[in-house]
């Protein structure tokens, strides 16, 4: 083998093969999320009186009563200090400390320490207001978590420059294992809820998903014209998804297999990112990737900076750990405990859906302490087959309407070129599509309390409303190559009508959230 090619040969055990986590990938990994959490919070700020304080569209005492379907996987709120107060500024103290964390994290500074508390940070946030999250905030609650437990700042970092470590690049842990099948987890389960046609038959899946209007870009929209291409993309998506975890522990040829999965699940992200407005969902997905670069990958590429005996020497080394990095008989114990609660919670809801639960007993009560509850739906059985987009109007006691989706703007009658770029953000799209396909009378009634407060501060000599309704306007996605002249038409379907008299939502739309026609958001 020539010297310069990337090394396969079996070294250490199969375990340390299998489960190891080479300590540059968990450095690489730690400051890619650390600026993640960073980037997060900078979102969330322009949002940060609508999302988290009580003068916003979820105040606290309408938190409290989310069933467990609203809450979907995240944390119940008692896990929240973001509900100790609704104030705005003691919303935003809360997001200046998870900040100085994450910035501790990105510098290595206390890894292990500083990492827990952006963890803790980071569950209080997701529960203070489930309604505007997405799968990939599921992902980076969970990563997190299984980073708390390793070595993530042994190298590349402020810890280390204080403490340096001599010992082999590799780790291999319980925690390096449960981290590893977290990641494929994700992957894996949702390609079993991929029960669709869209996805194993007919493979036009993603025509279906790029026609989702709330999610896709100015590029997506472009692709729909290539319906052969997209099949192609289809079946390599369902492929990846499926075979790449099972792939992810081949126990020969780890090195090679791993690198080639990193990079064609790097490639799928970068699709998902051009096609598909997804909020941080990609970027979250390329980072914890990072973990799954071998020591091989990274011995290839410092061989031009070292010579081959010390790269050889040291691989030699003793692979212990200093002890202020190895898992005690409590660690190892939590460790498998919450490897079969995610294995298991995984397996039982391929059948009985998010509304299923273990039994009570050690390790169901270990993962909802812990927030590992999750559920990887991701456009799952397929996505949905409507196109749509969202009007929220207000209407005066004299009969005529305005926008209070966007104040300032005329009513939209006509589909607009890109329905994504329509909402504020990423969170405020999560949101409303939440409250569409989920029968919530509380929740909207709080929402459309907080649009007319929000209009009449800009608008204080109008003279009041008579009612909120909410609209989508939707038509069924045609199959790809149909003509644009055999378009469908679009029809018009009321969400949920308020009456801005009283907090009680028009009956009418009782089971809206169940059967309104709104676009697949599992994402």
């Amino acid at each position: 083998m020539p010297a310069t090619s990337l090394t396969t040969a079996h070294s250490g055990t199969l375990t340390e093969r299998l489960f190891g986590l080479d300590l540059r990938s968990l450095a690489l990994f730690r400051i890619g999320v650390g600026l993640l959490l960073l980037t997060g919070l900078a979102y969330r700020l322009e949002d940060l009186a609508a999302h988290y304080s009580d003068q916003g569209a979820l105040p606290r005492a309408a938190r409290i009563f989310l069933n467990p379907h609203e809450q979907f996987t995240a944390p119940p709120y008692w896990m929240s200090l973001h509900m100790v107060s609704g104030a705005v500024w003691f919303q935003g103290l809360l997001m200046a400390v998870a900040a100085a964390l994450a910035i501790a994290v990105v510098a290595g500074y206390r890894t292990t320490w500083t990492m827990f508390g952006s963890w803790l940070m980071l569950v209080s946030l997701q529960a203070r207001n489930p309604l505007v999250l997405q799968g990939g905030d599921d992902l980076l609650r969970l990563m997190l978590f299984w980073s708390c437990l390793l070595p993530c700042g042994a190298v590349w970092s402020y810890d280390a420059r204080r403490a340096p470590i001599s010992h082999t690049m590799r780790y291999t842990s319980l925690a390096s294992g449960g981290m590893l099948l977290q990641l494929a987890c994700m992957y894996f389960f949702t390609a079993l809820l991929k029960t669709g046609p869209s996805w194993r038959v007919t493979f036009d899946a993603i025509h279906y998903a790029l026609s989702l209007d709330h999610f896709t870009t100015s590029f997506g929209y472009w692709l729909l014209a290539y319906p052969a291409f997209l099949k192609i993309l289809t079946a390599a998506t369902y492929a990846l998804e499926f075979l790449g975890p099972l792939l992810l522990f081949l126990p020969r040829g780890n090195a090679r297999i791993r690198v080639l999965l990193f990079l064609a699940f790097v490639g799928l992200h970068l699709g998902i990112a051009l096609t598909l407005e997804l909020g941080m969902f990609p970027w979250i997905c390329m980072a914890c990737w990072l973990i799954v670069l071998p020591t091989e990958c990274w011995d290839f590429m410092s061989r031009p900076f070292r010579s081959r005996a010390s790269v050889t020497a040291r691989r030699t080394r003793s692979s212990r750990v200093p002890a202020r990095h190895q898992l005690g008989w409590i660690g190892h114990a939590l460790c498998l405990l919450l490897i079969l609660h995610m294995l298991l919670l995984n397996v039982v809801r391929l059948r009985g859906g998010i509304e299923s639960h273990l039994s009570p007993g050690p390790i169901r009560w270990a993962g909802a302490l812990l927030a590992q509850n999750q559920y990887w739906c991701m456009f799952s059985p397929g996505p949905m087959r409507f196109g749509s987009w969202l009007r929220i109007e207000g209407v005066r006691t004299d009969g005529t309407r305005v926008n209070l989706l966007h104040p300032g703007r005329e009513l939209q009658t006509h589909k607009p070129p890109r329905v994504a770029a329509t909402y504020r953000s990423q969170r405020w799209r999560k949101y409303l599509m939440n409250l569409m396909e989920r029968n919530s009378p509380v929740h909207r009634t709080a929402v459309s309390h907080y649009l007319l407060r929000r209009w009449h501060a800009t608008h204080p000599d109008d003279p009041g409303f008579a009612q909120v309704e909410v609209l989508c306007m939707c038509a069924p996605t045609p199959p790809a190559g149909t003509p644009p002249s055999q378009q469908p038409p679009v029809t018009e379907v009321l969400i949920w009508r308020h009456s801005a008299a009283s907090a009680t939502p028009h009956p009418s739309t009782a089971h809206a959230g169940t059967t309104g026609p709104a676009a697949d958001t599992s994402l």
